[in-house]
């Protein structure tokens, strides 16, 4: 059984009424873009503008915070299939603890979750609840923020690793004509539409972002990986200061339920998958609908506007193990199943003012947002599936019933927060000091009265950057994140929140005259009120954990010369458990968290001669030893991956090919006792059309 268990078409006619009238989301990215838009490539410099660190258009290299930029030149070039792809070659970030789960799109920053309170698209969360969380189609996105590092400062609830804030395609002058169709292994047919312009006289933007995908994974037997996915919007230009936008979302995917092998009890990974394919479907669907209303007003005064609505629901049902006989063949079953939904509503509102005094330049920021989550789920759990051999397993011989309902659960969350933000430069000198307080609520009814958690916390960051006349930026900075943390004690006191706070340091450097972006960072966070076990009341939780996490990341990009573009990354975490009334877990790593991480690419296209417009490249991805298990006794072993693509363009055509893992590097992951295998050789081919 995954690990998944333990945790806990309205929009379709309005999508098709606005692509109609044309879409478009309201960021500029040819703003956003414009350092790197006169080189070819992947590159993106010092110059890049981001919105994620700050909430401001900030150029990266004065950002005093950690933060990478997965440009979709890059997201295009690795052909990525979900956000494991397009996250694989970033410092600091692991994406690979659940292997080749295609259900979920879990990541840790820094060695923390960043899956329930750490995603974000176009500067508004999306949280989880329970089994349900959101999913991000890649070939929608314009590019991916990573922010690493306590951010409860702009976004209030946060886990300490850091965010992970997607950012949907959009709409501009510029017309966008494209249709791709993609081939592949594990039958995989897809196809993928972009188009997108201007209306009236250039006062209505329009986009429509699509794909329809009818695949398979590695796994034997039934294992679909399907998806429907539109992102249609429409941006209106009042005039040059007043721009609306309205957009909306629809995914439905249709994963294989049951992910994982079994496993031995020596710990030996079979090949042997316990689902059932009468009762195993994992059919999550989202509907989203928003809009961004933006105006500047006269002075060096703007005011932002982000609202959106999200509706989720869930039907998922599964057959695992939970052990093997006394036989030592005969593999025993249970059934599951997850009913569920969710709806979520988020505002953000801006205010941002940019003046000069007396030779300081200041950027001001002032908001107020609120986020609120009613979730619904109902968990069935029985021991009506047949046991299953493991020398001769038979699938599907018998119908299996919907086990009986063990409990229906209710919860509400909301949160409300203000914040201020003040950017000073002068003389080089960067100083960013921000603070924020909110207001947070969460009540949970499993079975009994519902379990009330509330709290009122401050958070802050404070920071400050040089920048030199070589293209040099050393930073420091100190930041703060808070998350409510569900449950009581034995006594029935609620638990406090969780804290984080990270020290942080590094230099950030734009070579002058050579595109490209290079950082250094060291760090160190500590995450207070922990839970761990309760040494007097078995099964109950005290919150006197500690964990602490240090780190080196260096990242960079270059664009040396024309038609070559270079990528690398290598991450140190020690990543400890430093208070625990669970000794067993004490001084040691959390399971799957790896010391190392090292990434490197290479593209190169040929400009000129026999193949001019061809080009090659591939990617190298390594990950050092983990944990099994708590008690540090069981290691995963490290692993290295090799990937490579080529793409050849003629005229309006691009023929492209991209394989991952080349050496079937079959390697799984296996924490506390579940072990994932990772994706074997996967090869995909397409054909793109550009009007």
């Amino acid at each position: 059984m995954s690990r998944s268990m333990d945790r806990r078409y309205a929009l379709i006619a309005v999508a098709a009424a606005m692509a109609a009238g044309g879409p478009a989301w309201g960021q500029d990215a040819n703003r956003d873009q414009k350092a790197a838009s006169t080189v070819e490539g992947i590159v993106v410099t010092g110059r890049h503008k981001t919105t994620t660190a700050t909430k401001t258009d900030t150029p990266l290299i004065e950002t005093p915070q950690a933060i990478t930029v997965i440009p979709k030149q890059l997201i295009e070039l690795r052909d990525a299939q979900g956000m494991r792809d397009a996250l694989q070659l970033t410092a600091g970030v692991q994406t690979d603890q659940a292997g080749a789960d295609t259900r979920y799109e879990e990541a840790a920053i820094r060695g923390f979750s960043a899956t329930q309170f750490g995603d974000y698209r176009d500067g508004l969360r999306q949280p989880s609840y329970e089994s349900i969380l959101f999913h991000n189609e890649p070939y929608g996105l314009d590019s991916i923020e990573v922010l690493k590092g306590p951010s409860s400062v702009l976004f209030g609830q946060n886990a300490p690793g850091g965010i992970i804030n997607v950012q949907s395609k959009v709409a501009s002058d510029n017309p966008v004509e494209e249709i791709a169709a993609e081939f592949g292994s594990f039958n995989l047919k897809q196809v993928k539409l972009d188009v997108g312009g201007s209306l009236d006289d250039g006062k209505v933007d329009f986009r429509l972002v699509g794909l329809d995908r009818d695949a398979s994974t590695f796994l034997s037997g039934y294992a679909p990986n399907d998806r429907v996915y539109l992102e249609p919007s429409v941006r209106f230009k009042f005039d040059a200061n007043t721009t609306l936008t309205v957009y909306a979302e629809y995914l439905k995917d249709k994963d294989v339920a049951q992910f994982s092998t079994f496993q031995l009890p020596d710990g030996q990974l079979t090949n042997v998958r316990t689902y059932d394919p009468n009762f195993d479907r994992f059919i999550p669907t989202q509907e989203q609908i928003g809009y961004r209303f933006e105006h500047d007003f006269t002075d060096g005064l703007t005011f932002k506007q982000n609202v959106r609505y999200a509706y989720q629901d869930l039907d998922y049902e599964t057959v695992g193990a939970y052990g093997l006989a006394a036989d030592n063949r005969t593999i025993e079953r249970l059934d599951y199943r997850v009913t569920g939904t969710e709806n979520t509503f988020a505002i953000d509102n801006q205010l941002q003012a940019h003046f000069s005094l007396d030779g300081v330049e200041t950027e001001l920021l002032g908001g107020v947002d609120y986020l609120r989550l009613q979730g619904q789920q109902d968990l069935y759990y029985g021991f009506t599936a047949p046991n299953l051999d493991l020398y001769d397993p038979v699938y599907g011989a018998v119908p299996i019933a919907t086990p009986s309902l063990l409990y229906d659960e209710h919860e509400t969350d909301w949160q409300v927060g203000g914040y201020f933000q003040g950017q000073l430069k002068y003389d080089g000198w960067i100083l960013t000091l921000g603070g924020r307080e909110d207001h947070a609520e969460s009540a949970a009814s499993i079975i009994g009265p519902a379990q009330q958690q509330k709290d009122d916390h401050f958070t802050y960051r404070v920071a400050l950057a040089k920048l030199f006349s070589n293209g040099l930026a050393p930073y420091v900075s100190y930041s703060t994140s808070f998350q409510l943390t569900p449950g009581t004690t034995f006594a029935g006191v609620a638990f406090q929140p969780s804290e984080g706070k990270q020290i942080e340091g590094g230099v950030k450097y734009s070579p002058q005259g050579l595109p490209g972006f290079l950082t250094a960072d060291v760090f160190q966070i500590d995450q207070t009120n922990v839970l761990t076990n309760d040494p007097v009341n078995a099964g109950f939780y005290v919150q006197t954990g500690e964990d602490r996490s240090r780190g080196v990341e260096l990242e960079g990009t270059l664009h040396p010369i024309p038609g070559l573009n270079l990528q690398a990354s290598y991450t140190y975490l020690d990543f400890t458990i430093i208070r625990s009334s669970f000794p067993v877990e004490l001084g040691k790593t959390p399971p799957a968290t790896p010391n190392n991480m090292a990434n490197g690419l290479v593209d190169y296209t040929f400009r000129e001669g026999p193949l001019k417009n061809f080009g090659l490249g591939g990617d190298v991805r390594f990950e050092g030893r983990s944990w099994q298990d708590q008690a540090n006794t069981q290691a995963n072993p490290s692993y290295i991956y090799y990937d490579a693509f080529g793409h050849y363009d003629i005229g309006h055509i691009r023929l492209y090919i991209r394989a991952d893992n080349l050496l079937n590097n079959r390697t799984p992951t296996c924490t506390e006792g579940y072990c994932y295998p990772q994706m074997p050789l996967d090869v995909i081919g397409g054909i793109r059309y550009r009007f």
